[in-house]
């Protein structure tokens, strides 16, 4: 008797996934969305320097040394007149010490964990160029050096609009 009851349960549930199968109109076909090409602002990297080069980057930036192709570091120098740097900016210019949150917030720095690591952001900086510079050859060039963490295009984010009908 129980197999007869499996075998009408099996039958009922393949009824009602071929009946609920249908063909879809027309309209209700939507062409597939097109693979959105990279998209960066035009003439800007990212740069991620290593300590040692990000302090002393920064020392040269707070000291005002301009045109960006001062700024005691060679290699960095050589880069950017071969690129044409025209500004060098701090993306995180007030990003307050470690020891400073620690102090203001001590039942949280208490609670993290031994292992726990900051992140700094201290030496993440925007590099402009000339336009005519190719981004991507300069983002590579960047990469490609020890004292740098990661270099890339400055990407821009894009909100995708909502379909009708669709939940979130």
């Amino acid at each position: 008797m129980s197999q007869h009851i499996a075998r009408a349960i099996v039958s009922l549930l393949l009824a009602e996934v071929i009946g609920g199968c249908r063909t879809l109109t027309a309209e209700e076909i939507r062409e597939p969305t097109p693979a959105v090409a990279a998209h960066y602002a035009a003439g800007e990297i990212i740069v991620k320097l290593k300590p040692h080069a990000g302090a002393s980057l920064n020392a040269a930036l707070h000291a005002g040394h301009q045109p960006p192709q001062h700024t005691g570091l060679a290699w960095f120098d050589t880069l950017a007149r071969r690129y044409g740097v025209t500004k060098i900016e701090r993306v995180f210019p007030h990003q307050p010490a470690l020891e400073a949150i620690k102090q203001k917030y001590p039942q949280r720095a208490r609670r993290a964990p031994p292992s726990a690591k900051a992140v700094n952001l201290q030496y993440i900086y925007k590099l402009t160029f000339r336009q005519d510079v190719d981004i991507e050859h300069a983002a590579a060039d960047y990469a490609h050096h020890s004292d740098v963490e990661y270099a890339q295009p400055n990407y821009l984010a894009e909100i995708q609009p909502a379909q009708a009908g669709s939940t979130p």
